[in-house]
């Protein structure tokens, strides 16, 4: 019985990935505000809440019942047991942090699009909740990677405390940026593409860490923390250049508009 859903709640989330990686990038290159764009756009954001749903079952799953998960049905020994229940454990503990940040990020660029026209209103309450808990699964991240740290002394726990820190960090900054009386008229612009770009992020950096390597073989030695970190440098560097035009771009048309006496239009019909 644990198998059959194990499998089926894999295939689930397997499936709404491969959806998920294809989509995103309709968004990118279509117009921006076209039907195109919002169509996709609405269809990714299903499958991010298919993908964030089977995931926190997932994480659950693996943490409360680590052999449970594994599937393995055969006896094991007592080092066998306790090295599988850590190793998933660490795993699920990792993915759970993850997974907090990605509805974050999923709320902050829904929330964006719906307050663009009022963007007093961007930090309501359940979008402050959900930033609150992706900090606070970071923070527990953190002192769990340590504690294990003291206790066994492997390396792989300093991914808890370097990402687990990272995550209270943007978590404070992102509510700040939820606090703020006073926006941009494109602000709600920069959030809502560096949030759905930080989604595309985690659906890169999932395939090539878990789908990738069951297709070509994992990576030797310290090569397979490649797969973890290089959607992330790509991304970040891709969200800095387009930030970057966007913010060239608006300025250029908000100079028009106060030249040719019309206000800046907020919308979403930039491409």
């Amino acid at each position: 019985m644990d198998f059959t859903f194990h499998s089926a709640l894999r295939s689930v989330h397997i499936a709404a990935g491969a959806l998920g990686l294809v989509c995103f990038w309709i968004p990118i290159f279509a117009k921006k505000g076209g039907r195109l764009h919002l169509a996709a756009g609405r269809f990714f954001v299903r499958v991010a809440i298919v993908i964030a749903a089977t995931a926190m079952f997932s994480c659950a799953w693996g943490l409360i019942a680590p052999l449970s998960f594994s599937g393995i049905t055969r006896e094991l020994s007592a080092s066998e047991v306790e090295h599988l229940s850590a190793s998933i454990r660490f795993l699920f503990t990792l993915l759970g942090m993850l997974t907090t940040w990605f509805v974050a990020s999923l709320q902050l660029g829904l929330r964006a699009i719906r307050t663009r026209r009022n963007q007093a209103e961007l930090g309501d309450a359940w979008t402050r909740t959900l930033v609150m808990i992706s900090m606070l699964a970071s923070l527990l991240a953190v002192l769990v990677g340590a504690y294990q740290y003291a206790m066994v002394g492997q390396l792989r726990y300093f991914a808890l405390i370097g990402l687990g820190t990272l995550g209270v960090f943007e978590g404070r900054k992102t509510l700040r940026l939820l606090g703020k009386s006073e926006h941009g008229p494109m602000d709600w612009w920069y959030l809502h593409m560096d949030s759905m770009i930080g989604l595309g992020i985690a659906f890169h950096t999932a395939f090539f860490v878990f789908g990738a390597s069951r297709i070509w073989g994992p990576l030797p030695g310290l090569w397979a923390a490649v797969p973890w970190v290089l959607p992330t440098v790509i991304g970040a560097t891709a969200t800095h250049v387009w930030t970057n035009y966007y913010r060239r771009k608006f300025e250029t048309d908000q100079s028009r508009s106060i030249n040719d006496g019309q206000p800046l239009v907020t919308g979403t019909s930039a491409s």
